[in-house]
């Protein structure tokens, strides 16, 4: 089967579906129990977040992103900031959202320490179905801004990112050398 045929095989979601179902993900978020969100995924769920170094695969991804945040911002939670945008053509939608917490825990991965600091981003969820369950997560928000929030990366135009431009700078005549 060609991917246009099985895109046209493919239900469409409704406004009235979406609508329940995107309050359902963020309750499932915000109760901390990883088990409620793979519920409304596929089991074999493809899983992007800007702070895996790859995409995932399966519930596994889950629990381990709750993990993370629930060890690093045990009061964090998610808000719809307005309804999700349906795809015409495919069973795809796009969330935007809010996150809030306040970092008390390790961020691990990388291995932050806690900083105490309230932390708010913005960002979207792209979500492709399988029926009615999500087959394909790909959450897109700005790691960096979050870094600053936590005081893991250093604010623009600081003494902090003028040294990392040069630490960067120096490797990368490094790796032109050894190319």
């Amino acid at each position: 089967m060609t991917d246009a045929a099985a895109v046209a095989r493919e239900p469409r979601l409704d406004e009235d579906f979406l609508r329940s179902f995107s309050a359902r993900w963020h309750a499932a978020w915000n109760s901390h129990d990883h088990s409620q969100v793979a519920a409304l995924c596929a089991d074999d769920v493809e899983w992007h977040d800007p702070s895996l170094p790859e995409p995932r695969h399966g519930t596994a991804a889950i629990a381990g992103l709750m993990e993370t945040l629930v060890r690093a911002c045990p009061d964090f939670r998610f808000e719809e900031t307005e309804p999700a945008y349906l795809s015409q053509t495919r069973a795809k939608a796009i969330a935007p959202w809010r996150f809030t917490g306040t970092m008390t825990g390790p961020l691990i991965p990388p291995g932050f320490a806690p900083t105490g600091r309230r932390v708010e981003f913005h960002g979207d969820d792209h979500w492709e179905f399988r029926g009615t369950v999500v087959c394909r997560c790909e959450a897109v928000y700005d790691l960096n801004g979050v870094g600053i929030q936590l005081g893991a990366a250093p604010p623009p135009r600081s003494t902090g990112e003028r040294l990392a431009v040069l630490l960067q700078r120096l490797q990368a005549k490094r790796l032109r050398r050894s190319a």
